[in-house]
């Protein structure tokens, strides 16, 4: 449900059901991804690189590349979007 509400621009709703997942199985790498993504396209700066690492912890060679090989996702347009939002996140 997490991902619906995010592509569908409910990022709330988005933030807490991946918050509910975690509960559940608290090493859910995509939903750590996908939490980041939404917390950093709200500008949540710090809750989106809590969450960047904590897929690092969960998975020592998670990487960008890797991440982006494994979304499943056709519009690789919007793929590369959420890289570079990665991207700037880790810079910052």
């Amino acid at each position: 449900m997490g991902q619906a509400y995010y592509l569908t621009g409910r990022h709330e709703e988005a933030i807490t059901a991946f918050k509910r997942l975690l509960t559940r199985n608290p090493d859910h790498p995509r939903a750590h991804f996908f939490l980041a993504m939404v917390y950093g396209e709200l500008g949540r700066t710090d809750e989106a690189r809590a969450e960047i690492a904590a897929s690092g912890r969960i998975d020592p060679a998670y990487s960008l590349e890797r991440v982006r090989d494994k979304i499943p996702y056709r519009d690789r347009a919007l793929v590369e979007r959420w890289m570079a939002t990665l991207r700037e996140l880790r810079r910052e």
